[in-house]
């Protein structure tokens, strides 16, 4: 039964992007049809787009922008906003040299976008855009609405080191379904508040919900409400209880009550990570009194938590949604430890290798979404780039299951390296 039950949850189409393709020499993309909120976010992607390739073959076009020409052979993309299409949803239509995106809101028409520029067959020779293809997309799809990742605040040797580098790779999660960035590992360093504010800047520029890991002790050496009041966007904290924190009902509500004092919406989570039984069983607890019902907005299951997640979304009350904080870039003495790995690899590298494991971590995807552990979604544990690949498969078959891991692993290999190695 167990493995009829895999099978089917596996059974994803091998394909889903274009079989046919037209050379262009440029693309322009008509901005008009957009909300006016994802005219500047649009021109972020077309010009990471051109550094990307460093081809400078596509320009965003508007009735009130001059100075974008077509080429000898030029393909057009353009949208149009339908208030019959669901939220967050769209569709592509790509004919001859037009492409047009539909969708119902801006995030539907900018991840349509998206979508379509992932297809983009690009190279040193020519580029190629997608013809005769037609693909949807509805949120009810998505396993999961959440999809994030963790960013390094402190020094690390897999970390970027300016922000231009830090947008620019938050620009290509995005690509692949993240939408929601946490800054983590940070320091009490004095110049880690400016980082922090930094990262903040940057996820509004980018589009993206911003979060951030910190815990109690942590919290308690920074002035929090200047931290929050300067932070341009702040959607969520995340304070661990255990692998780095400790719970601290107080911490966590002058936090919480901090952030939402410059941004409304933030809300306050917590891990009962590295926890007794007896420890869990009383947090569990007070998480039924008016206290902790009032000051915590969700609960985080990850690593060194003493159950599985099957038994956890059945332990905590009613009323708190659970976020799934799985350790997605260590490949020894891990959560998702590499049983296959070399012995001499294992040592020579330790936990903290670049190790691209699509098919392993498509499997993980798939079975943590298979509705026996109904959660919101996904903040992932990382410590640098070294997981970009296992970042992409978590974001993109949690956004889009109907397609295989394959076919987003191809896109992948396009998208950063071109057609020619896809």
């Amino acid at each position: 039964m167990k493995s009829a039950v895999f099978a089917t949850l596996l059974a994803v189409p091998a394909a889903w992007g274009p079989s046919k393709f037209v050379p262009v020499d440029t693309i322009l993309v008509d901005s008009d049809g957009l909300p006016s909120g994802a005219s500047s976010l649009l021109e972020s992607h077309v010009s990471r787009y051109n550094a990307r390739t460093a081809k400078g073959g596509m320009c965003v076009k508007s009735s009130s922008k001059v100075g974008c020409s077509a080429g000898k052979t030029t393909a057009k993309v353009s949208f149009e906003m339908k208030n019959s299409a669901s939220k967050g949803g769209f569709e592509v239509r790509s004919s001859d040299l037009d492409h047009v995106v539909s969708a119902g809101d801006e995030s539907g028409a900018l991840q349509g976008f998206l979508a379509w520029i992932r297809q983009v067959r690009w190279s040193a020779k020519e580029t190629q855009v997608p013809t005769d293809w037609t693909a949807s997309h509805s949120s009810d799809k998505e396993l999961w609405g959440l999809r994030g990742h963790q960013y390094s605040s402190a020094p690390h040797a897999q970390m970027f080191r300016t922000v231009d580098e830090m947008k620019d790779y938050t620009l290509d999660q995005a690509v692949f379904g993240t939408n929601q960035i946490e800054m983590a590992h940070i320091s009490t360093r004095s110049s880690s508040f400016d980082h922090l504010v930094e990262f903040s800047s940057a996820m509004k520029d980018t589009g993206m919900n911003a979060s951030l890991w910190i815990s109690a002790d942590k919290a308690a050496a920074f002035d929090l409400d200047k931290l929050f009041k300067d932070m341009k966007q702040l959607d969520a904290i995340f304070m661990p209880g255990g692998d780095g924190g400790s719970l601290d009902i107080k911490a966590a509500t002058k936090a919480r009550k901090s952030c939402r004092k410059y941004h409304p919406g933030c809300t306050m989570w917590i891990s009962l990570q590295e926890l007794s039984a007896d420890d869990m069983d009383s947090i569990i607890k007070d998480l039924q009194t008016s206290t902790w019902k009032d000051n915590i907005d969700g609960i985080v299951f990850g690593p060194h938590v003493r159950v599985p997640l099957t038994q956890f979304v059945k332990m905590i009350p009613e009323g708190f949604p659970i976020r799934q904080y799985p350790d997605i870039c260590h490949i020894a003495g891990a959560q998702f430890a590499l049983n296959f790995l070399s012995h001499v690899w294992a040592f020579t590298h330790q936990r903290q290798a670049v190790a691209p494991s699509p098919e392993f971590m498509d499997s993980i995807v798939r079975q943590r979404a298979n509705g026996s552990t109904p959660t919101i979604g996904v903040g992932a544990y990382s410590e640098g780039v070294g997981d970009d690949w296992n970042k992409a498969v978590w974001s993109g078959v949690a956004f889009q299951p109907y397609r295989s891991v394959k076919n987003i692993v191809a896109d992948y290999a396009r998208y950063y390296f071109g057609a020619d190695l896809e």
